[in-house]
C-alpha cells in the first residue's frame, strides 16, 4: 500500500488490488497519476482529490481520504 499525502487529503493506492489497467491514469483530468513499472505514482501537487480515479477503478484499489477541517 502507498499513501500519497497532500494538503487536501490522501490518495491511498492498494498495490495488491491493482491489476495495472491504467484506467485511473487515463481519466485524471489533472495528469496527477502515472503508471511507472507497475506502480501508480501520484503527484499530489496536481491532484485535487476529485475522486474520478477512485470511481473508475474496477477493483477499488484507490481510496480518497479528504482532510477534515480540524486536521487529518
Amino acid at each position: 500500500m502507498a499513501v500519497y499525502s497532500g494538503p487536501k487529503g490522501d490518495l491511498v493506492w492498494k498495490e495488491e488490488d491493482c491489476f495495472d489497467c491504467s484506467g485511473c491514469v487515463g481519466i485524471c483530468p489533472f495528469d496527477a497519476l502515472e503508471l511507472r513499472q507497475g506502480l501508480i505514482i501520484a503527484d499530489m501537487e496536481r491532484c485535487t482529490l476529485c475522486t474520478l480515479c477512485d470511481r473508475v477503478c474496477p477493483t477499488a484499489a484507490i481510496d480518497i481520504v479528504r482532510a477534515s477541517k480540524n486536521g487529518r
